[in-house]
């Protein structure tokens, strides 16, 4: 079993130095509603993750028919088609908080697009969770940009 884990961890590591990319993980803290304005208020906490394993999107196009399909005795429905994109991404745990909990609630923010979690399996030695995402088209993205700001002061002091 050791053999295996450390097997698995040297693979991971590999394809991680080779074909790793940056993405943001976004995890939903706290979700809010006001009754009186009905705006909703979502606090996230963004955890960069430096090399994560981005896999290949699949994307395929998708009709969905309009709710009156459904209805009994309809002659005529509205319907559209829409490009659905989908891929896989991989992060290992060690990326991530020891508390960290996967949940269907979170993002991941890759090359400026939303995608959504769709489903997520963990190996058995819980080393790596694989999400399967699907990208949000029209969505706000909710990008964090981390900023340095320096200020530098000077002092005068005269003594007598």
């Amino acid at each position: 079993m050791r053999n295996k884990l450390r097997f698995h961890r040297n693979m991971l590591y590999r394809l991680k130095r080779d074909f790793g990319l940056t993405v943001t993980l976004h995890v939903l803290l706290s979700s809010d509603v006001s009754y009186t304005s009905g705006t909703t208020t979502k606090q996230f906490n963004a955890y960069k993750i430096k090399r994560a394993l981005v896999l290949e999107a699949t994307q395929y196009r998708k009709f969905a028919y309009d709710l009156s399909f459904i209805a009994a005795n309809k002659n005529f429905t509205y319907g559209g088609f829409f490009d659905v994109k989908q891929r896989i991404i991989v992060i290992e745990r060690r990326d991530l908080p020891r508390d960290y909990v996967p949940d269907h609630k979170h993002y991941i923010v890759f090359d400026h697009s939303r995608y959504e979690i769709v489903n997520f399996d963990e190996n058995e030695e819980k080393a790596l969770i694989a999400y399967h995402v699907k990208e949000l088209k029209g969505q706000r993205v909710y990008e964090t940009t981390p900023v340095h700001v320096e200020t530098v002061l000077e002092f005068d002091h005269n003594v007598s």
